[in-house]
């Protein structure tokens, strides 16, 4: 997958949405390039932000670190949590249809290259 620049206003979007306390969550299945595990959430602390695996593991990393290594989560969550949102819409699954995002070995890197 070619790199993936993430735009200021989401970076902004990200940034006030910690710093309000919100915990960020999202499914994504991570680039195996970076062979890091599935993201489930992200939250400020103190030191920084808090990544919170699929597996129960976590690590701290800075903000800017998490998105631009995490750059396809970021976009992925900013999309469905903030323009599309409502949970449990028809909307909302009929566009997760669209893209294949509930198919089992489609991941996220694989439906950005198919919808380039």
């Amino acid at each position: 997958m070619d790199e993936l620049e993430v735009p200021d206003h989401i970076r902004t979007t990200l940034r006030t949405t910690l710093e309000k306390g919100d915990i960020v969550g999202h499914r994504y299945e991570s680039d195996v390039a970076y062979d890091d595990p599935t993201i489930v959430s992200i939250a400020a602390t103190e030191s920084g932000v808090r990544v919170n695996d699929y597996d129960g593991t976590h690590r701290y990393a800075t903000l800017e670190e998490v998105i631009d290594h995490h750059a396809p989560f970021v976009t992925d969550w900013f999309y469905w949590d903030r323009i599309v949102g409502g949970r449990e819409t028809p909307g909302r699954a009929f566009l997760r249809w669209l893209e294949g995002a509930d198919v089992a070995d489609r991941s996220i890197d694989t439906r950005y290259d198919d919808l380039r």
